[in-house]
């Protein structure tokens, strides 16, 4: 499994290599489902960079990591490196390009906010680098100064700058952006490393999956969709109402309802949407709908809402209190309740 960790403002994203990106997730999603290319396979996971990753121990085989680290606070890098050592497999590996500093930064650099942006200020000496490493329980540290020229990111270089063969992590100016030069050599100061370091130990089982939770690989619900009562629901079953006017959304144990999987809903939007784009309610439940229904619903209808009102006349619900409370109702009503 591909699991790309993305950073949005300091936000991170997951791998069995871990990438890190300031692109916007759904461009990320947009471009890996435009290759075919989604979850169990490749997936992409937000998360704070100053929290607990979401992603299973020792589940991870290569973290890669672009200029993110020296973003954070010298404890925040320490806890960060011990949260990707408990992730890694026993062999598995890091390559990280980050800022290091050549020698201790002054405070009017630290406190620079344009120095910050230009991931200077919080870079922290290479021996200190290397002890957060062995810290976090790390091995055959190999760190390589790439000897580009930093000054590329504010404008053209005067060195000729990073190339294919001189790797910088900060990758110049984009034409026609004005970002302010500082007013002191950056050169001087810092340079651009790879950094590679094991993690050792004894082999273990990999667990089934790397994420802790499934639904982290897709986007956060928006919407918060109406509910509907197991009442209101048996009366339109009963009542016979068209195809059109209502569907209810789960496979289980409501007489009629279309089976679809969780787990696999977000990535077959398009053609759920097709089927049932002209259906007024489409019903969603679960066990209790606190959890995997109304987070359906709710995906059901963000998508909704990216089409033209004049395109479709449907709309998704829950239903109120799950199957639990439909069976507690109805137990026993053949019209009402299918069994597997």
């Amino acid at each position: 499994m591909l699991l790309c960790i993305i950073l949005t403002s300091l936000r991170l994203r997951a791998v069995q290599s871990l990438l890190k990106s300031f692109t916007h997730d759904n461009l990320a999603r947009k471009n890996a489902a435009q290759k075919g290319l989604k979850p169990p396979h490749v997936a992409f996971v937000q998360a704070s960079l100053t929290e607990p990753l979401p992603i299973e121990s020792d589940s991870v085989d290569c973290i890669l990591s672009n200029c993110v680290i020296n973003l954070l606070s010298f404890e925040s890098k320490a806890s960060l490196l011990k949260e990707v050592h408990r992730i890694l497999k026993p062999g598995g590996r890091i390559v990280l390009d980050d800022i290091v500093a050549k020698k201790e930064l002054p405070e009017d650099i630290k406190n620079d906010i344009a120095s910050y942006v230009g991931c200077i200020s919080g870079a922290v000496l290479l021996e200190q680098y290397k002890a957060i490493l062995h810290d976090a329980g790390f091995s055959d540290v190999l760190c390589v100064d790439n000897k580009s020229d930093l000054g590329v990111y504010y404008g053209p270089s005067e060195h000729g700058g990073a190339t294919d063969k001189t790797p910088n992590c900060c990758p110049p100016a984009p034409p026609g952006s004005r970002v302010e030069r500082p007013e002191y050599d950056v050169n001087e100061w810092a340079s651009s490393y790879q950094i590679f370091a094991l993690k050792q130990g004894s082999l273990v089982s990999t667990p089934p999956s790397v994420l802790l939770r499934w639904w982290d690989a897709y986007p956060t619900v928006k919407s918060s969709p109406s509910s509907v009562t197991a009442d209101e629901v048996a009366a339109l079953i009963r009542g016979q109402r068209s195809a059109h006017d209502f569907a209810v959304i789960d496979g289980g144990h409501v007489r009629g309802s279309y089976n679809y999987h969780a787990q696999t809903f977000f990535d077959d939007l398009p053609g759920f949407y097709e089927k049932f784009k002209d259906t007024k309610q489409v019903i969603f439940y679960c066990q209790s709908s606190n959890g995997r229904g109304p987070r359906c619903a709710g995906w059901y209808q963000d998508y909704l809402n990216t089409k033209e009102s004049s395109d479709h006349t449907s709309a998704g619900y829950v239903l109120k209190g799950g199957i639990k409370n439909w069976l507690s109702k109805f137990e026993g009503e053949e019209d009402l309740v299918d069994r597997d």
